[in-house]
C-alpha cells in the first residue's frame, strides 16, 4: 500500500539560518532562549551566533566538520547555528560517549574541529585524538552555560546578512545513529532537508507562531530534540526553555513556572512524569501539547496523560535517516491513538513484505515501511553497503514494520530487526509490550527474542512493577493469556527494578540480551 498526501504546501527551501535570521529582524527582543537565569534575546541570538561562527571561520571549518560535544545549554544552540554560519557540517554527539566511542567517530568523520562545553569532554577528546591521525583542534567554548552570548548592537535588530547564509544543497548535519546495534552510522543531511522537515511537521503538528514556549530536556544532540526544539523554537520565533537533565521534579517545577505550553517528550519521560507523586499537585494549565516520538508511546499512558492535564498528544513517527519526521497525528485534526498519524506533505510512504519487498496492497496488512520524500537523507558517511541496503530506487528503507489502516493512519508494529520468530510465527514486542503494560502493577516493559534450538526463538519480557506491590512473575504470564495467543506468550518474564535505557531514553535492546547471557553463563556455572 501506498500512502501520499496530495495537496501540496509552499515550502522555503533554504535554511534554518534563515530562518535565525527572520527571526532577529521580525523580533529581536523576544526572548529566544531560557537557561534557568539565563535570558538570550533574537536579537542576542543572532550577536552570539555571528562572533562565534567568525571565529570559527578563523580556523577553516568551511567545508569540513565540526564535532559538537556539549550538553543542553544556550552554548549548544549557539555553537550548532555558528557551525552552520562558518559553513561547516555540524556533527553533535553525545558528552556520555566514551573516548573510545569517540576514537571511532572522529576516525570516521575527520573532523577539523571537536567543541566541548567541559573540561572532561576535552580530556576525552585529547584522548580520542592521540590514536586518530590528522589534524584536529579542540576548542572549549568556557566556563558556564552561557558563555558564548554576545550582546548585539541595541542601535538595530542585528542578523546575518554580512556572515554566510548556506546555499540549500549544502550538508548541514552529520548525525550519528545506530549506536546500540553495531558501529555507529553517519547520517548525512542538506540544509534543505532540515528546513523543509521543520515545514513539513509544521503542516501536521503547528507551533503558533510568536506565542510558544517550548521546554527542551531531550538531548539536543539527538534530531528529536534538534528539529523540533532547538530548529522548531527558531522556525516559529518562539522561547525554548532549555534543561539539562530530566527530573521529574525539576520538570514539573518548569512546565509550571516557566509557563510552557508545548513539551517534546519521549514515552520514558511521560511515564516518569505521571508516576511522580507529586505529580497533579503542580499546575500545567498552561500546557497545550505534547509532542511524542523517538519511541513506540503505550496507549495506558497517552490516555492517561490526556485524562490527567488539559493538554493534548501528537504522536508521529519517523527517524534520523527521515529528516526526522515522516509521520504525525494532526493537532488540529483527528488523531488515532494507537496509530503515529498520517503522512507528512510532500512524502509518500509504502509497505512492502520483509522478505522480498514487494508492495502491499491491502490495509491492515504488515510490512516493512518505505519513504521517499525531499527530507530524506543524502546517505549513510562512508556506508556503501549501508546505502545499497538503505536506499534502494528512491526508497529509504527504515526497518520498521507497521500498516495502514483505511484512513491512511499508520501503526507501528516493530524494528524489522526486533521481530522475533517463534516456531515459524512472527512476533512483535511491542504488541506484547502493549499488553504487558496493561496489567494494573506493570509500570514499564521491554520484551526480546532469545535463540532456542526447538522453537528457534523465545519470547523474554522484562518488567517494573509499582513500588512496594507483591507480584509473582507467573501472574502476569497468567494475565497475559487472556489477550495473546499461545506462541506470543513469553516464556520467562523477569522482575527487575530497572531497564538499561540509551542516552536518549529508549530502551537498550542489546544491553538487556547481555544481562541475559550473563545469568545463562552464572546458572551454567552453578550446575
Amino acid at each position: 500500500m501506498i500512502v501520499d498526501l496530495a495537496y501540496k504546501t509552499a515550502f522555503g527551501r533554504l535554511s534554518v539560518l534563515h530562518m535565525l535570521d527572520a527571526a532577529a529582524q521580525a523580533c529581536p527582543d523576544r526572548i529566544a532562549l531560557i537557561d534557568d537565569d539565563m535570558r538570550v534575546s533574537y536579537r542576542d541570538y543572532v550577536s552570539s551566533v555571528n562572533a562565534f561562527s567568525q571565529r570559527l571561520s578563523s580556523q577553516g571549518v568551511a567545508g569540513h566538520r565540526v564535532i559538537l560535544l556539549c550538553e543542553n545549554s544556550v552554548d549548544f544552540a549557539i555553537a550548532l547555528y555558528g557551525i552552520y554560519a562558518a559553513g561547516g557540517q555540524a556533527v553533535p554527539i553525545s558528552p556520555a560517549f566514551t573516548a573510545h566511542e569517540l576514537e571511532t567517530i572522529i576516525a570516521d568523520c575527520s573532523p577539523v574541529v571537536c567543541i566541548a562545553d567541559s573540561d572532561t569532554a576535552v580530556g576525552k577528546l585529547k584522548s580520542a585524538r592521540s590514536n586518530v591521525t590528522g589534524e584536529l583542534l579542540i576548542q572549549k567554548t568556557g566556563s558556564g552555560s552561557a558563555s558564548l552570548v554576545e550582546n548585539a548592537d541595541t542601535n538595530g535588530p542585528g542578523g546575518l546578512r554580512e556572515i554566510y547564509l548556506p546555499e540549500s544543497d549544502r550538508l548541514a548535519n552529520l548525525l550519528y545513529t545506530g549506536g546500540t546495534t553495531g558501529r555507529p552510522k553517519g547520517v548525512n543531511q542538506t540544509h534543505e532537508e532540515l528546513s523543509i522537515n521543520l515545514e513539513q511537521r509544521q503542516a501536521l503538528v503547528p507551533l503558533e507562531m510568536e506565542n510558544e514556549r517550548i521546554l527542551c530536556f531531550m538531548p539536543m544532540y539527538h534530531s528529536f530534540a534538534m528539529s523540533l526544539c532547538v530548529q522548531g523554537a527558531v522556525q516559529t520565533r518562539n522561547t525554548l526553555i532549555i534543561k539539562n537533565k530530566f527530573h521529574p521534579i525539576s520538570i514539573l517545577e518548569s512546565l509550571e513556572k516557566d509557563q510552557v505550553t508545548c513539551l517534546p517528550a519521549g514515552p520514558t519521560a511521560l511515564i516518569s512524569l505521571l508516576g511522580y507523586e507529586g505529580f497533579e499537585e503542580h499546575d500545567l494549565s498552561h500546557l497545550k501539547l505534547v509532542i511524542s516520538g523517538s519511541a513506540a508511546l503505550p496507549l495506558e499512558t497517552l490516555e492517561a496523560w490526556e485524562r490527567m492535564t488539559d493538554s493534548i498528544i501528537c504522536e508521529g513517527y519517523g527517524q534520523t535517516e527521515a529528516g526526522p519526521v515522516l509521520t504525525f497525528n494532526p493537532r488540529d485534526g483527528e488523531r488515532k491513538a494507537g496509530t503515529v498519524g498520517i503522512v507528512v506533505p510532500e512524502t509518500e510512504l509504502r509497505i512492502v513484505d520483509v522478505d522480498t519487498a514487494e508492495p502491499l496492497e491491502e490495509t491492515g496488512v504488515a510490512g516493512e515501511i518505505c519513504a521517499k520524500g525531499p527530507q530524506i537523507m543524502q546517505n549513510y558517511h562512508n556506508r556503501p553497503e549501508e546505502n545499497a541496503e538503505a536506499l534502494r530506487d528512491g526508497w529509504l528503507f527504515t526497518g520498521d514494520v507497521g500498516f495502514f489502516d483505511a484512513d491512511g493512519y499508520l501503526t507501528i508494529c516493530d524494528r524489522k530487526k526486533d521481530m522475533v520468530i517463534v516456531s515459524g510465527y512472527n512476533v512483535y514486542p511491542r504488541e506484547i509490550n502493549e499488553i504487558l503494560l496493561q496489567h494494573p502493577q506493570v509500570v514499564e516493559a521491554a520484551t526480546i527474542g532469545v535463540p532456542d534450538v526447538y522453537r528457534g526463538e523465545l519470547i523474554q519480557s522484562f518488567v517494573i512493577i509499582n513500588d512496594n506491590k507483591y507480584c509473582k512473575n507467573n501472574d502476569i504470564k497468567e494475565f497475559c493469556k487472556n489477550f495473546l495467543i499461545f506462541y506470543k506468550i513469553p516464556a520467562e518474564i523477569h522482575i527487575v527494578t530497572s531497564l538499561p535505557k540509551t542516552s536518549v531514553g529508549k530502551i537498550n535492546l542489546v544491553e538487556l540480551r547481555r544481562i541475559l547471557d550473563e545469568k545463562a553463563v552464572e546458572a551454567g556455572a552453578e550446575n
